[in-house]
């Protein structure tokens, strides 16, 4: 992987995250459940 595919990578895993913690309220606790989770659907789509 690139440095600059290692970075978009990244930035949608970071994005994704982020709406799961909007999603649930911003309420605290849930960082590493968000970023892995985030991690599997973007890394799903890519193999897609």
């Amino acid at each position: 992987m690139e440095a600059g595919s290692s970075a978009v990578r990244r930035q949608q895993i970071a994005q994704r995250a982020y709406e799961f913690h909007a999603a649930r309220g911003y309420r605290q606790g849930h960082e590493i459940e968000d970023w892995l989770e985030a991690e599997r659907e973007v890394d799903d789509a890519v193999c897609r």
